[in-house]
């Protein structure tokens, strides 16, 4: 966020003052809404029993009558209220089960504090029980997903994901991943906009 800030600071001085206000707006609701999180509504679930969930656990009400699961890393973190705003009337429960820097698989490296994101979500699956479960998280910065496998019948991580898959199928009706997640390189030259006198981020934009 940092970075991205530093380039809306640059980005709008040269272009203008509506523009840099825009965009620090937008990060500042960014912000808000990703500190939200630890003031949420929590869910009490059966299994944590009077402990906390690692990191965060949010449960928001809706108008519909799906309970659906949003669960992964940071990107959960800051895809969530856009989820709330957009469907609300869809959802009679939508619950956030989050942890940055953390991946919902087991088997891959993580911290300590990723295990209720990890190695509980059988236990959070089935104390929910949601209708639809949406994973949200980031792939490509983790050195093990940088290269794909060239073997899909006998390569570890495959068989890792294969598993994790079948395990939630059996928890709920409908899994929806969202891939690939989006970001910048860090190699990205930041003032190339600039350079090209583009407005907007949509300079870096490439088709897939």
């Amino acid at each position: 966020m940092t970075t991205l800030l530093l380039y809306a600071v640059l980005v709008g001085s040269a272009l203008g003052t509506s523009y840099l206000e825009d965009n620090l707006n937008l990060f500042a609701r960014c912000k808000r809404e990703y500190n939200a999180q630890s003031t949420c509504k929590k869910l009490k679930l059966p299994w944590l029993g009077n402990r906390s969930f690692q990191s965060f656990l949010c449960e928001f009400d809706g108008t519909g009558d799906l309970t659906v699961l949003l669960t992964g890393n940071s990107y959960s973190s800051f895809f969530y209220q856009s989820l709330v705003d957009a469907g609300k009337h869809k959802f009679k429960k939508l619950i956030l089960a989050a942890a940055p820097t953390c991946l919902i698989h087991k088997k891959t490296l993580y911290a300590e504090y990723c295990r209720d994101v990890a190695d509980n979500l059988p236990r959070t699956l089935a104390d929910v029980k949601p209708d639809i479960v949406i994973i949200n998280q980031r792939y490509w910065s983790l050195q093990q997903f940088r290269n794909p496998p060239t073997d899909l019948q006998n390569d570890p991580l495959v068989d890792a994901l294969r598993e994790d898959w079948a395990m939630i199928s059996n928890y709920t009706k409908k899994i929806i991943i969202i891939e690939p997640a989006s970001g910048l390189p860090r190699t990205t030259d930041l003032l190339k906009p600039i350079r090209s006198n583009a407005p907007h981020l949509s300079a870096y934009a490439m088709p897939l």
